[in-house]
């Protein structure tokens, strides 16, 4: 017995492990692209994706002219996707969101080569469209301007990094549609070591656009303007209480209303998470 308790143990350790370092490969990746953004800005004066297409063109970066025809590059510091609606959340990967990273990868500050030839009726893998995550097969990573708040716009840019199929349709509404299936425990170290350790506040938190919409991961949560919402009738909670379920990414089980917590204690190997970075 004391044999199989420290072989079990050492599984165990070894497994926090892989899964420590995961997040770590995790943070440093979306920090590498903050700072190519930041590089970006300071050389072109625009953010990638946001530069006016003569500009982009004088500057000698790639651009084709499927990834502009929604539109891009209006130099309004966010990184949208509608010509109609700019200042709308980006909830699809059209416009400035599938330029962003042809323009960071022309220009030669991340790695890979990114293409926008997503029409209404094709089909595209998603690695020919968005970068790879670190934290494994399935995981990538778009860029947009949003926020979980009515009507979906704080006027921030994130990074959102969530589960694709690996195939991104045009025809689909959303182009490219994400899910909420990052553990538990990897989103919580990856929150940790990148900001606060909380979903719901700082510059990293527990929400993502689906393709279809801005969502709290799990699904079980929905914030509007200062409060919360159930996400399914919209109808504003009386307080932050969140029970939680077996398919949440946190929760608080507190009768007072206490910030929520990644929900490690019982979901901890659960893929329920998804995450945003603001840059």
């Amino acid at each position: 017995m004391v044999i199989i308790g420290l072989v079990i143990g050492g599984v165990l350790i070894g497994r926090d492990l892989i899964e420590s370092s995961t997040a770590r490969s995790q943070v440093t990746q979306i920090e590498q692209y903050r700072t190519a953004v930041h590089v970006f800005k300071d050389k072109y004066d625009y953010l990638p994706g946001d530069i006016l297409q003569t500009s982009a063109l004088a500057a000698g970066l790639v651009r084709d002219t499927l990834g502009c025809a929604p539109f891009c590059g209006n130099g309004n510091g966010l990184i949208d996707c509608q010509e109609d609606f700019p200042t709308e959340y980006c909830n699809r990967q059209q416009g400035e969101a599938t330029t962003f990273w042809q323009d960071l990868s022309s220009a030669g500050l991340i790695q890979g080569t990114f293409s926008t030839g997503l029409s209404n009726t094709s089909t595209e893998k998603t690695e020919n469209l968005l970068p790879k995550a670190k934290i494994g097969d399935g995981f990538y990573l778009s860029a947009a301007t949003g926020g979980i708040i009515v009507p979906f716009n704080d006027n921030n840019n994130y990074f959102f990094l969530a589960y694709n199929s690996g195939q991104c349709n045009g025809s689909s509404a959303g182009h490219c549609i994400f899910s909420d299936k990052i553990k538990v425990i990897i989103a919580a170290n990856i929150d940790k070591k990148a900001d606060d350790g909380l979903p719901n506040s700082g510059k990293t938190q527990a929400f993502y656009s689906s393709g279809l919409s801005p969502v709290w991961a799990g699904h079980d949560y929905a914030a509007t303007g200062h409060g919360y919402a159930d996400e399914v009738t919209n109808t504003p909670k009386t307080d932050a209480n969140y029970n939680g379920n077996s398919t949440s990414c946190y929760y608080n089980r507190n009768p007072t209303a206490q910030p929520m917590q990644y929900a490690t204690k019982t979901n901890a190997n659960n893929r329920n998470c998804a995450l945003s970075f603001q840059f």
